[in-house]
Order: structure tokens, then C-alpha cells, then sequence
């Protein structure tokens, strides 16, 4: 999971390795990965743009909550992650949402 947003998370990535060793340790791990057939960090970048899977929907908490309330979001949170991420072939919204609900009243 990224925090942030992703192609500024794939650039600064990027400037790490190549800071490191011009990219090519990470490059050639990523050779071996199906659909890679680049050989420099820019390469790597654009494939690493094209494997990003994007929730189908997510769950936003508001500020100034007491440590149970978070806690309570937290764990919201997590059982709407884990059903969302279940979601392979892709369902239409009203199956996910019939889904969360379900499971959140478990």
C-alpha cells in the first residue's frame, strides 16, 4: 500500500536506486518479473505504473476522534479492506457494497 501519492512514491523510488547503484541491481530483479522488458529505472518506473491496482472503493475517518473511535475505525477499516481486496474478478459496486455490509455485521 502507498500512502501518498503513487508516481511521486515511483519517483523517489527511483532517485533512491539510482542513487545507490545507478539502478541496476533493482533492474535486474525486476527482469525476471512477467511484462518487464525494460533495462534502466525509468523503464522500471513506467512498469511499475502499469501493475498499480487501484481500489475499487475506500474508507475515510474524521479528526478529533476519541482512542475507541479510532480504534472502532480501525477495525471498520480493516474488515472493508479485507473484503474489498476479495474482489477478484471485479463485482459490480451494489455486490460490494451487499458484501461490506454483510460482513460488518458479522
Amino acid at each position: 500500500k502507498i500512502d501518498g501519492e503513487i508516481p511521486a512514491y515511483f519517483n523517489r523510488l527511483s532517485a533512491v536506486v539510482q542513487a545507490r547503484d545507478g539502478g541496476s541491481f533493482i533492474t535486474e530483479l525486476f527482469g525476471h518479473c512477467r511484462g518487464y522488458t525494460g533495462n534502466d529505472t525509468r523503464a522500471l518506473v513506467r512498469y511499475w505504473q502499469e501493475q498499480v491496482v487501484m481500489p475499487q472503493a475506500g474508507y475515510v475517518a474524521g479528526v478529533g476522534l476519541t482512542r475507541d473511535q479510532i480504534r472502532l475505525d480501525a477495525a471498520i477499516y480493516g474488515v472493508v479492506d479485507q473484503v474489498l481486496a476479495s474482489g477478484t474478478p471485479v463485482k459490480p459496486a451494489t455486490q460490494m457494497q451487499s458484501a461490506v455490509l454483510a460482513a460488518l455485521d458479522t
